[in-house]
């Protein structure tokens, strides 16, 4: 299988993958789909590159992914740099940004998703 090959392979399983796992969530109750959350939050928390890291970046979910808020306001509590993704149009690209306030700093962006303000400046590479 030529490289070209290989990698449009895997590009097709991880596109079946992903869209296995989200029926499956969606399969799931409003009360499992809490707990599994949360249990994701506890799991993150609890890994020892958490306590090392300065900086996070996650991303606000449409409601189908997991939910990672608890994350970004465990991250913001532990004085983290917490950035999310927010879409620039003029380069097609989703950019990292910092945000500092969960209920200020993020305005509805592209396909309806949760994106820092358009007024806050990319996250600085560390």
């Amino acid at each position: 299988m030529t490289t070209t090959a290989a990698a449009l392979a895997e590009k097709m399983k991880k596109k079946e993958l992903r869209r296995e796992f989200l029926a499956r969530r969606k399969a799931l109750s409003p009360a499992e789909r809490r707990l599994l959350d949360a249990a994701i939050a506890a799991r993150i928390a609890g890994l020892e590159c958490w306590a090392r890291a300065k900086g996070v970046v996650a991303y606000a979910g449409d409601g189908q992914e997991p939910d990672l808020s608890a994350v970004c306001r465990l991250a913001l509590a532990e004085k983290k740099t917490l950035a999310l993704p927010r879409f620039e149009a003029a380069a097609g690209v989703y950019q990292p940004v910092e945000v500092t306030d969960l209920g200020t700093d993020l305005v509805t962006g592209k396909y309806g998703l949760m994106e820092p303000r358009a007024e806050l400046p990319a996250a600085a590479p560390d």
